[in-house]
Parts: structure tokens; C-alpha cells; sequence
């Protein structure tokens, strides 16, 4: 029997909206956030009309870009969100529309709107956007991740693989349209991270991404072939990006990813981060990579880089943010 004069009092989480299109990175930082803030979330698929959804904001009013028969249905009167989360300019116009009868919903678009930042009730941009400010503006750096929670999680390397020791761990991407990655490239890779580490009794775990191309696979196997190497494409069903990010005495990645990076700089290990003049073709990636130099969180690896320990404060953007948004 419950004594008299004893509340109870129970936390109930907010219902919300992630609105997810086909960029996976968006989604990633959508779900990071969610999480962070406790929110009862769920996914809602947002597809796009051929043609029409390319043109500018300024020419797409309300949700004629979006295709109703493919996307998830967005009928606000049954199960109604409190919150919306959205990211980049296609799906902030979809939050905008869903807010407009009911402006007691809270939304918040992660990157560049491309609309009028009054109409959100937090804007989060990328420092290297560099974007113009609004007084509901949260200004990051890197891109928003998981990646603290993902490491607590993981096992260390040397649960997964006994003998490992020491290691350095190498996290290879691949080209994309910002970022030139080709076989010649990593072959500068292999020689600049076997001059940095030769003074270094350790070994090497390397893991491929999706992107790897497999000459540039085979040239890093090739020579690293006594060491720890994991190729998703080779089916592996364990994923032992965030046990290296964990357990690694010092990181090596490329540059091709912001998301990537971001999630190096999380770990608070000495990070190295292989980008050669030109490689990058965006200035906003140019930008951030400079960024995390300039803030003493990563060096770059070069042909005369030697591997040293040097502490700084990890990366937790989203659990920081997550503290200055109120719902």
C-alpha cells in the first residue's frame, strides 16, 4: 500500500518526426540528435518527384517536390508529433509545411534550409558552412554522430582479436565527389604511414569503407599483409570501426569524409588525417579539415610526420547541443 504523500512522478518522451530521404549522413546525424534529446522517435521516408525536386527552394512551395505515393504518410491527425527533425533544404520545406497549422510543433533542420531561419525553432549549421547566424542558430563543428555511445558500446580489439597489442588503426574511405582518392594516392598513404610509425613498436588494424576502390584495396593489403585488415566487401559480420576508434593508440583516416573525421575526432585518440594538396575539391571540406588542425584535434599526415601523443578535449557535438535546445 502506497504511503500518503509520496509523488510519483513520471517522464514521459516526446513524440517526434524524423523526416529521412535517401542520404544516409543526413539520417545519421537526424538519429544522433534524436537520440541525444530522448525523444520517442520515428522515421518517416520522404521521396522525391523526378526534376521538380532540384529546383530552388524559392520555386517549390509547400510539398510539390515531394512524391506522396512513395513517402510515408505525413497525416498529422493521428499519433501527432511534438517535434520534427530535419535535415538539408528538401526536407526542411516539409517540416515548414507540417509547422505552419500547427504552430505549437516544434522543428529543428540540421544544415542549410535554404529558407528563412524564422521559421525553425533551432537551425544546426556546420562552422564551415559558414552560413549566417540567427538567434536560433547552433553553430557545430564536424558533423553530428553517436560515436561516444557507439565506443562505450563496442568491444575493445583485444576481445575481438587477442594478440593485437598496441595498435595503430587505419580507417581507409575512397573517392567521392569532393574528394579525389585514387591507387596513386594510396600509395603516398602506405609510405607516409609506414615513415610515421617506424619508430613505434605497434601494430596495424585497418578497415576499409563500402567506397574503398579495390585497387586501393589491394595496394594497402599488400603492405600490411601481416596485419589486422577488415573489408566489409569480404562479408565480414562484425563491424570493428567504433572497437578501433575504442582501442587504437593512435588513428590514421582519410580525409574524404566529414562524418568520418567527426567521428575520429570523437575518440580523443591522436588522430592523423591524410589529405594532400588538392585531393579536396570543396572548400566547406577544405574549411573543416583546417578547422580540426587549427584546434589542435588533428594533424595532418604528411611525408615528414612522425606519430606523437597529444591529448585533447573529444568531440561530443551532439551531446553539447542536445544541453542548449529546450522542448
Amino acid at each position: 500500500m502506497c504511503g500518503v504523500g509520496h509523488n510519483i512522478t513520471f517522464s514521459v518522451r516526446k513524440r517526434a518526426w524524423i523526416l529521412k530521404d535517401h542520404r544516409v549522413g543526413s539520417t545519421n546525424q537526424m538519429l544522433a540528435l534524436a537520440k541525444a534529446l530522448d525523444l520517442d522517435y520515428e522515421l518517416k521516408n520522404i521521396e522525391y518527384r523526378l526534376l521538380i525536386s532540384w529546383l530552388p527552394n524559392f520555386l517549390l512551395p509547400g510539398i510539390w517536390h515531394v512524391d506522396k505515393n512513395k513517402s510515408d504518410n505525413l497525416d498529422l491527425s493521428t499519433n501527432r508529433p511534438e517535434v520534427i527533425i530535419s535535415a538539408s533544404r528538401r526536407c526542411a520545406l516539409v517540416a515548414v509545411y507540417l509547422k505552419k497549422p500547427n504552430p505549437s510543433l516544434k522543428i529543428i533542420n540540421i544544415m542549410r534550409p535554404e529558407v528563412a531561419h524564422s521559421f525553425f525553432d533551432y537551425v544546426i549549421l556546420p562552422q564551415h558552412d559558414l552560413a549566417g547566424k540567427s538567434d536560433n542558430t547552433i553553430e557545430i563543428i564536424g558533423a553530428l554522430n553517436d560515436s561516444y555511445d557507439q565506443m562505450q558500446k563496442a568491444p575493445k580489439m583485444d576481445e575481438i582479436h587477442q594478440d593485437v597489442g598496441d595498435f595503430i588503426g587505419i580507417v581507409i574511405g575512397g573517392a567521392t565527389r569532393n574528394f579525389d582518392f585514387t591507387y596513386k594516392d594510396a600509395a603516398y598513404l602506405v609510405k607516409y604511414i609506414q615513415k610515421a610509425a617506424q619508430n613505434i613498436s605497434c601494430n596495424f588494424v585497418i578497415t576499409f569503407s563500402r567506397r574503398t576502390d579495390q585497387r586501393v584495396k589491394q595496394i594497402v593489403k599488400e603492405a600490411f599483409e601481416s596485419s589486422v585488415i577488415y573489408d566489409p566487401s569480404e562479408g565480414y559480420q562484425d563491424n570493428i570501426y567504433f572497437s578501433i576508434l575504442k582501442s587504437a593508440k593512435y588513428i590514421i583516416a582519410t580525409g574524404d569524409s566529414i562524418s568520418m573525421c567527426s567521428e575520429i575526432a570523437s575518440s580523443g585518440k591522436p588522430c592523423y588525417i591524410y589529405k594532400p594538396l588538392g585531393i579536396i575539391k570543396s572548400p566547406k571540406h577544405e574549411r573543416f579539415i583546417n578547422q580540426l588542425v587549427n584546434n589542435k584535434i588533428a594533424s595532418l599526415l604528411g611525408e615528414d610526420t612522425k606519430l606523437e601523443d597529444y591529448n585533447y578535449e573529444p568531440l561530443n557535438e551532439v551531446e553539447r547541443i542536445a544541453k542548449l535546445i529546450k522542448l
